[in-house]
């Protein structure tokens, strides 16, 4: 939990320098002509589920298999899964 934790402290530092952006996303994305907001989430959210899955399928293998190169990549991809969501949560 602590690397997480670290990690979210340098990213959040670094979001700090792109807040305005963010910020003003939701807007300049409404006022394009045909944007829509939601649609764009939507694709997000699936985006990031199937990631999550893809994630949890390659930890879960290599538990079972005890690959251990499986079992790292899972665990990695899991953290910066939950680093991606705990900003994606934030920001919207």
């Amino acid at each position: 939990m602590k690397p997480t934790l670290e990690d979210q402290k340098e990213l959040y530092l670094v979001l700090g320098g792109t807040a305005g952006l963010l910020i003003a996303d939701r807007r300049i994305e409404n006022r394009l002509p045909g944007g829509d907001y939601s649609f764009y989430q939507n694709r997000s959210n699936l985006a990031i589920g199937g990631l999550g899955a893809a994630a949890a399928g390659v930890w879960i293998y290599g538990i079972k298999t005890d690959h251990a190169h499986a079992k790292e990549l899972g665990d990695l991809e899991l953290e910066r899964l939950v680093n991606t969501f705990l900003i994606h949560v934030r920001c919207n």
